[in-house]
């Protein structure tokens, strides 16, 4: 296309360089809310993964706690029985 030939095509189609620049900003705001739906995106699924963490430490830790009062019930139970047979 020569010169002349886009210079009369501008002046004839003067709204297709208003959508184009419509059609900028708007790709600009989708990608900007993009971002920022992707940052809190991030965010939770960063305090989901801590909190399945700490659930499974949590559930790994309640069987050793569990042995610890089976433990304490059982010298519980001997000393009782020792109280008794001194007594």
């Amino acid at each position: 296309m020569r010169l002349s030939e886009q210079g009369r095509q501008r002046i004839q189609d003067p709204g297709t360089l208003k959508v184009r620049s419509i059609d900028a900003g708007q790709s600009t705001a989708i990608g900007n809310r993009l971002e920022a739906l992707n940052s809190r995106t991030g965010r939770n699924q960063k305090t989901l993964e801590t909190t399945i963490d700490n659930s499974q430490a949590q559930t790994i830790a309640a069987p050793h706690r569990m042995e610890n009062y089976n433990q304490v019930l059982e010298r519980l139970i001997r000393f009782e029985n020792k109280l008794q047979s001194v007594a």
